[in-house]
């Protein structure tokens, strides 16, 4: 539904206009900024807290095996920008 509206909506604006077209891409690269800003700002935040919390949860077995679910702990690490995970099997 959503993207019925903005292909109606997209053929109403005129596009052929060079103003309206570099409105557009304006428009578009500011949004795209915007999100860039708040990715950096939630990593920065993350980092700034350093948490080492140690998660565990059950991982489902497959469907019809007849496996019982497995307990798996994970430590999460945060090394020059990127998000390393640990898996250990207990």
């Amino acid at each position: 539904m959503l993207t019925f509206c903005r292909m109606q909506v997209s053929k109403k604006i005129p596009f052929e206009d060079e103003n309206v077209l570099l409105g557009v891409r304006a428009l578009y690269l500011i949004s795209n900024l915007l999100i860039f800003g708040v990715y950096f700002y939630v990593g920065m935040q993350i980092k700034k807290k350093k948490d080492l919390t140690t998660l565990k949860y059950l991982e489902p077995a497959a469907a019809g095996s007849g496996e019982e679910p497995k307990l798996v702990t994970s430590e999460l690490h945060c090394q020059s920008g990127l998000l390393w995970s640990r898996l250990t099997e207990m």
